[in-house]
C-alpha cells in the first residue's frame, strides 16, 4: 500500500508541534555563519545554515527522525556537492558551516574549544544545569534530563546572542519569510533517494521532505518573533514555548513561570565564571574554527 502523509496529518503535526516549538540554537547558527562571512549575509544563506535541523520535528517516528538527524549533520556534503552555480551556493555553503564533524555544532555537541575538549561546550553546561535543578523533578532520570535542559541550554544561548546582535530576530523572520524552494530542491536532491530507501516509498520520502521543512521553515519564524520582543518578553515568550513542548514531546506539566527561572538560570550558568567559560568565548572560537575547516574542506561561497 502507497505511504502518503495527509492533509489532516499535516493539520495536527503543525498544531502539535510549530505552534509549540521553535528550532533550538538556529539564532546561534545564524549569527556564526553571518559573522564567519563577516557580514551579514544573504536570508537564504542563514536559513540554510539552520536547515540541517530540518527533521527535528518528526516525532511521529523518533526511529526515523535520529536517522534523518545522522544524516544531514554528518552526511552533509551530498547537498553541497548537489549545488549548482550561484543561485544554491548560499543555501549549501550554509548547510555545510552547521555539521556535527567540523562545523559548528561540533563545538556544542562533540568538543569544546575552550571549557572540556573531550565534550561539546552545551553538553558540559546542561550537566551543570540538570545538576542544579533536578531535586525539583524527582520523576525525571538523569538521561531524560539533561537531554531536556540541552534544549534549554540552546534556547538560553539564543537569547544571550541578541547582546552580540540586537536585530537576530529580524533576521530569523526574514530568513523564514524569504525562504524559497532552493532548499527544498536541494533536500530532495541530496536526500531523497536514502530516505526512499529507508521508507520504501518516494512519494512519501518526498512528503516527508515537503512537511519537515515547510514546519521547520514556520519554527524559525516564531523564533524570530518572540526574539524579536524586549526583554523579559523574549524569555517569557520562549518559555510560553517550552512548557508547551514539555508537555507533548516529554508528557512533563511545567507552568511557564517556572520555564522562565530555568532559562534565566540557563543564561547564568552560560556567562557567570563560577560555572567555567561563558558561551561568548565559545562562540568567537567556533567561528573561527568552522571558518577555517570550510576553506580546508574547500567550500567557498
Amino acid at each position: 500500500m502507497k505511504k502518503t502523509v495527509s492533509v489532516g496529518t499535516i493539520v495536527v503535526f503543525l498544531f502539535c508541534f510549530t505552534a509549540q516549538a521553535f528550532p533550538w540554537g538556529s539564532a546561534t547558527h545564524a549569527y556564526i555563519i553571518d559573522q564567519i562571512m563577516r557580514k551579514a549575509g544573504p536570508p537564504r544563506l542563514m536559513y540554510g545554515a539552520m536547515a540541517p535541523d530540518v527533521f527535528n520535528y518528526f516525532f511521529q517516528d523518533l526511529a526515523l527522525r535520529d536517522k534523518l538527524y545522522g544524516m544531514t549533520h554528518f552526511n552533509y556534503m551530498p547537498l553541497w556537492d548537489a549545488s549548482e552555480g550561484p543561485s544554491d551556493r548560499p543555501s549549501a555553503f550554509g548547510f555545510v558551516s552547521h555539521n556535527n564533524e567540523w562545523g559548528a555544532d561540533a563545538t556544542a555537541h562533540l568538543q569544546s574549544l575552550t571549557f572540556m575538549p573531550n565534550e561539546g561546550f552545551v553538553i558540559t553546561k546542561a550537566g551543570i544545569l540538570w545538576g542544579m535543578i533536578s531535586g525539583y523533578f524527582p520523576g525525571i532520570d538523569q538521561s531524560t534530563g539533561e537531554s531536556i535542559c540541552h534544549d534549554v541550554i540552546e534556547a538560553a544561548i539564543d537569547i544571550l546572542i541578541k547582546k552580540l546582535d540586537p536585530n537576530i530576530g529580524n533576521r530569523l523572520v526574514d530568513s523564514a519569510r524569504s525562504a524559497d524552494k532552493k532548499i527544498l530542491e536541494l533536500l530532495n536532491k541530496a536526500y531523497l533517494d536514502y530516505i526512499t530507501g529507508l521508507v520504501g516509498d518516494e512519494d512519501y520520502a518526498k512528503d516527508i521532505i515537503s512537511l519537515n521543512e515547510t514546519v521547520f521553515r514556520y519554527a524559525v519564524l516564531q523564533l524570530g518573533n518572540a526574539l524579536k520582543q524586549k526583554s523579559p518578553n523574549d524569555l517569557n515568550a520562549i518559555a510560553a514555548i517550552f512548557s508547551a513542548l514539555g508537555s507533548q514531546a516529554y508528557g512533563i506539566d511545567v507552568p511557564p513561570d517556572m520555564v522562565a527561572q530555568v532559562l534565566e538560570l540557563a543564561m547564568y550558568v552560560c556567562t557567570d565564571p563560577l560555572f567555567g567559560p561563558d558561551c561568548f568565548g565559545e562562540i568567537f572560537a567556533t567561528i573561527d574554527y568552522v571558518r577555517h575547516n570550510l576553506g580546508t574542506n574547500g567550500i567557498y561561497y
